[in-house]
């Protein structure tokens, strides 16, 4: 259980251990020093993955992780600074207008209190981007915070959200189980599985994930008790990416019996395509090689 926001050690600082680390296993579809260019990537546009910053507004308005952010730094902005939110305080009303609470991630279904409070890693997000700094108790929007809540740059806001979350924010923060760091380090590769075909256009889930595209995966289910390792990705990572408005679940027939966490089908929206983009001299899998030829 992780009790800050931010990533203990800075994605910076990992950058020696995260390569040794994937060169010295064996990755599906890509050579150990491409996937260890993946996990070292700061996202800010040099590397294998380069965000769109430049959707149209529209394509970005109606989703949740924007829309809650922004809620956030306008509530700041108009009483100059909140109260920070302590963490999981279980029945606290939001306290921010407008404030989606429909968010997936939290461990508990839809109609119940989520372990962690929603506003709470919202506003640890945006420390994360360096959109809220805490003064005198406050947490205060910065000067670019002013500039990016307003509706015109939210594409931009969104990029930095996006990229904040997996890069900076800790994910651990977001329920009370291990931290289980190769989770968040393994993100870029799983977007890059995702995004290419023959994976693109079929249903995933976070158990596929687990047993075909992660390294060691019994030791790292282990490490991931008393939870379970697929659990957690879908809840740290598949779940929030259906906030963000690239992945949607599958919805099941009243017949059925809802899916255990880590079971449950997603694909693949419009805006994915139009948002996560890698680097053309980046490799692409075989399969689409030949398709092209």
């Amino acid at each position: 259980m992780c009790d800050t926001p931010i990533r203990v050690v800075p994605l910076g600082d990992r950058v020696p251990t995260l390569r040794r680390w994937a060169l010295g296993l064996r990755w599906p579809l890509l050579t150990a020093s491409d996937v260890a260019d993946l996990l070292t990537d700061d996202w800010l546009g040099a590397g294998p993955v380069q965000l769109n910053e430049s959707l149209p507004h529209a394509a970005v308005s109606g989703t949740r992780m924007l829309a809650n952010a922004q809620a956030v730094l306008a509530a700041a902005e108009a009483g100059r600074g909140l109260i920070l939110t302590p963490r999981a305080p279980l029945g606290q009303p939001a306290t921010v207008p407008r404030f989606t609470r429909g968010v997936r991630t939290g461990f508990r279904a839809l109609s119940e209190l989520p372990l962690v409070e929603p506003l709470a890693w919202t506003e640890g997000l945006l420390q994360a981007a360096g959109l809220l700094v805490l003064e005198s108790g406050l947490l205060v929007a910065t000067p670019e915070a002013s500039v990016l809540v307003a509706p015109e740059a939210a594409p931009r806001l969104f990029a930095r959200l996006f990229r904040a979350f997996f890069r900076v924010f800790n994910l651990a923060y977001l329920d009370p189980f291990p931290a289980v760091a190769a989770i968040q380090d393994l993100v870029p590769y799983w977007l890059w599985v995702l995004g290419h075909p023959p994976h693109a256009g079929a249903p995933h889930c976070a158990d596929t994930l687990v047993w075909v595209f992660t390294p060691d995966p019994v030791q790292l289910d282990a490490a991931a008790a008393p939870a379970r390792l697929r659990a957690l990705i879908q809840k740290r990572v598949f779940d929030p990416l259906a906030d963000f408005g690239l992945v949607e679940f599958r919805s099941y027939a009243d017949s059925e019996l809802p899916p255990e966490l880590g079971d449950e089908r997603f694909g693949l929206t419009p805006l994915w395509g139009q948002f996560v983009r890698f680097a053309p001299s980046f490799p692409v899998p075989k399969p689409l090689l030949q398709l092209v030829r």
